[in-house]
């Protein structure tokens, strides 16, 4: 079978392709990547080559904005690590330390974004700049999170003085989105009508309040 014919026949393919069709129809300029792409791409290429996500192109034609859709082999987990420093080098440096194709971790792409700034140690000080590297985790059974904190350690370690690193440069690390185990929880909840419809509305008020409090 084609490339084609095998994103089309793939479930998660499938099923990517219609949530993204959907978004086409009310104005969403889609681009596909993973199961739901011909050409499997990953989503980072995507990102990086036909997208505003970096502001090096052309700003999208719809109104409505861009949306990345697909389907990665694995299930995907994001993690993000905030770092404040006035040398972007410093964080692109971890972006680096962790992410596969640099030599870091295996399974996990990784790049760098400007996130705001902080204040200076002192008040008469310029606010500090901080940047996100921002990790997408291909396959958290080989790489979880716990390995990239310890990744992180270790780059503190190898550059600069402990206390003040732990301080001044790495200000947090979370997660973004959904995990393994939120979406089993999900499934099970959901596993009669009553369960499903009880679990939508929950998630719809859960919407409904975030949207409220924008």
């Amino acid at each position: 079978a084609s490339s084609l014919n095998l994103a089309a026949t793939l479930p998660s393919g499938w099923v990517a392709r219609t949530v993204g069709h959907a978004l086409e129809q009310v104005g969403v300029q889609v681009f596909w990547y993973g199961h739901a792409d011909p050409h499997e791409t990953p989503l980072a290429k995507v990102r990086k080559d036909k997208t505003e996500f970096f502001m090096s192109l052309p700003s999208s034609p719809s109104t409505m904005g861009q949306a990345t859709v697909g389907a990665p082999p694995y299930f995907v987990e994001n993690y993000n690590i905030q770092v404040a420093t006035h040398d972007k080098r410093m964080a692109q440096s971890l972006t680096k330390w962790v992410r596969s194709r640099d030599g870091g971790l295996p399974f996990v792409e990784a790049l760098t974004l400007s996130y705001g700034t902080i204040p200076g140690r002192c008040v008469e000080d310029d606010p500090i700049p901080v940047y996100e590297v921002a990790c997408n985790l291909l396959n958290p059974t080989v790489t979880s999170t716990k390995d990239i904190d310890v990744r992180v350690q270790t780059w503190i370690m190898a550059n600069h003085d402990v206390k003040d690193a732990s301080i001044a440069m790495v200000q947090s690390s979370y997660r973004v989105g959904t995990t393994v185990d939120m979406c089993l929880s999900a499934l099970y909840e959901t596993s009669t009508p009553e369960g499903e419809q009880e679990y939508n509305q929950r998630i719809r008020n859960a919407l409904e309040g975030y949207l409220k409090d924008r």
